[in-house]
């Protein structure tokens, strides 16, 4: 029994946290906003009372009517004010209510602005392999996706729950006055409901956060169904019918979470609803018979009934709101435990080495995805000296992509540690290390922003420089391109770049940047054999003292380097040039060997 006690303070505590944390950011948004919103809480949490004590008055002038002809001013003049108080009080409210809506959507978009930048800043350091976890990709997802749908909601019911406890404490001060008992029953058979809401939040929850893969493969043939793209193959291989059954199956696993939520709501509220009415019989009797003895008049019976609705009705609505707030606020806890668990890759503040010529150096590093029973890299030690070119090469599975992203501090290693000129890369701050790179990935991205902004990623442009790396980068098919927009996605005008351009596009935005490491992932996976010989003299060219890195399952790339790193089964099996490593007829010379005679039977 203390355990259920504990969960449910727990819960409550969890609530009144969240909900504060909200509250403080709304405060941060807009202070006058906060202000302003609370006080239409205030205001519209009186109201009811106000108009239940002016019915009251009405009915106490009513029943001494006989006095009218000898005090009809004093009645007139009674009358008057309470109507025209009412009707103030009306259309303050209804004013009040027009501007809530706009004032709540409006301040939840700061707020969620707030969140979004928050979240982006932290994604600048957390460590990417966290998100080759699903279970870690799932709840970012649906923290992610909550800042959107939820933060209105949320600002919503907290402003109406605010609002409906200012309802029940004016109402509960009235009851008092009369019966302090008769409010019991009331609160006695309320506290069911809490509980049955918050379980009910709590198994949407679950549901939700246990059916997210259901819900992930869903969306994902539901995306392949409706995408002209996928359309090609599935009607050359007739594939349609086999992807809506997976589908259909992805969707009744995802359903049956929510019908189990939905089965344990419907027979809860029905109990719930039960004991409300209750509750109410039990009101309207005892003033009733009350009324019958002389002890309430008319005005009175009708003013605590009145408030006795009223506080119930305000009750059910701040368990009803109250409930849904938890099942969001429990969301909520994602977007938190996002911020405050994932994992971030160790930097620190140290400037970088004085020394101009930079080498980095892997010693022994070694490296674990999540939930994976084997290293991707194992024992890893090597060096990229300032200067050289290196070629990293191997088969799939070899753990060249891995390398890539510990040298550039996407990853954090599992084992092991990376020096820059001796000292280790996780002193560094990560602004300044990344300072050194720049990179051309294999699935680069592709920003729907002028070209000029594609290079520079950055409002201020050097016009001059962004040309000159379009040019390196072998982009001469349009002139004065730098002002043009990239895609139709904003700019009907805009151009549409082939799969060819846009990587020459990514090239120049490596150009652009700089930097004292030039790394190329698969750069030439979308030319053919011509343009990848002109790009390969390109590089050559525009590297300069660049340390330039590739990573390849090409073997061309290996006939430009200073070094060739082979990689197999997470390990560095052979180093040194291509001749080197062709003399040894080592498993560098038999893959070149077998590309080499590909080539030539194609020619």
């Amino acid at each position: 029994m203390k355990k259920k006690t504990d969960a449910d303070g727990f819960r409550l505590k969890k609530l009144l946290r969240n909900a504060g944390k909200l509250l403080a950011l709304q405060y941060r948004a807009s202070r006058k906003t906060f202000f302003m919103l609370l006080l239409d809480a205030l205001l519209s949490g009186a109201f009811p009372f106000l108009l239940a004590l002016s019915i009251k008055k009405f009915l106490d002038l009513l029943s001494q009517r006989e006095l009218f002809a000898s005090r009809a001013a004093e009645f007139i003049a009674g009358g008057v004010l309470w109507v025209a108080l009412l009707c103030a009080a009306n259309l303050l409210m209804s004013s009040v209510n027009a501007y809530r809506f706009k004032l709540t959507q409006t301040s939840s978009y700061y707020v969620a602005d707030i969140m979004r930048k928050t979240m982006f800043r932290k994604m600048e350091t957390v460590a990417l392999s966290a998100f080759d976890d699903a279970d870690f990709r799932d709840k970012y997802n649906l923290a992610n996706q909550q800042i959107g749908s939820n933060v209105a909601a949320v600002m919503s019911n907290l402003l109406l729950v605010m609002q409906s406890l200012v309802t029940v404490l004016s109402f509960v001060g009235t009851i008092v006055l009369y019966r302090l008992w008769i409010i019991v029953p009331v609160l006695l058979l309320m506290i069911p409901s809490v509980i049955f809401s918050m379980k009910k939040q709590e198994k949407y929850f679950m549901a939700a956060m246990a059916h997210t893969p259901e819900r992930r493969r869903r969306d994902y043939f539901s995306d392949l169904l409706s995408e002209p793209e996928q359309q090609r193959e599935m009607r050359v291989f007739r594939s349609a019918p086999f992807f809506l059954r997976k589908y259909t199956s992805a969707f009744q696993g995802f359903i049956r979470g929510v019908e189990s939520a939905q089965r344990y709501d419907l027979k809860r509220t029905l109990l719930s609803n039960v004991l409300e009415q209750i509750s109410t019989a039990a009101i309207y009797l005892f003033a009733f018979f009350f009324t019958l003895e002389g002890r309430y008049t008319i005005a009175e019976f009708t003013i605590i009934t009145s408030a006795c609705d009223s506080v119930r009705s305000s009750l059910a609505t701040v368990i009803d709101i109250a409930a849904g707030l938890y099942g969001q606020l429990l969301f909520f806890d994602l977007y938190e435990d996002f911020l405050e668990t994932a994992p971030e890759i160790r930097a620190g503040t140290a400037a970088l080495p004085p020394q101009r010529d930079r080498t980095v150096r892997f010693r022994n590093v070694s490296f674990r995805y999540p939930n994976s029973e084997r290293d991707a890299l194992s024992d890893v030690s090597l060096s990229f000296e300032p200067g050289k070119t290196y070629a990293v090469v191997g088969p799939n599975g070899a753990g060249k992509s891995t390398l890539l992203k510990l040298l550039l501090r996407l990853y954090e290693p599992t084992g092991g540690e990376i020096l820059l000129n001796g000292l280790p890369v996780s002193e560094l701050a990560l602004p300044e290390y990344g300072s050194l790179f720049a990179a051309v990935f294999q699935d680069y991205a592709r920003y729907a922003l002028t070209f000029g902004e594609n290079a520079a990623l950055s409002e201020e442009i050097d016009e001059a420089r962004a040309r000159r790396a379009y040019e390196d980068a072998g982009f001469t098919e349009l002139s004065d391109l730098l002002p043009r927009s990239i895609t139709k996605q904003f700019d009907s005008a805009g151009v549409e770049p082939s799969v060819g351009q846009w990587q020459k596009i990514a090239l120049a935005r490596a150009y652009y940047h700089g930097g004292d490491f030039l790394i190329l992932d698969e750069p030439t996976s979308a030319l053919d054999a011509a343009g990848e010989k002109l790009l390969y003299q390109s590089i050559r060219r525009c590297a300069g003292e660049k340390t330039v890195i590739y990573i390849s399952h090409r073997m061309i790339s290996t006939v430009f380097a200073d070094q060739i790193l082979f990689l197999e089964e997470g390990r560095l099996v052979e180093q040194g040039s291509h001749e080197e490593l062709l003399a040894k007829n080592g498993p560098y010379s038999r893959m070149f060997r077998i590309q080499e005679e590909l080539f030539l039977k194609k020619e």
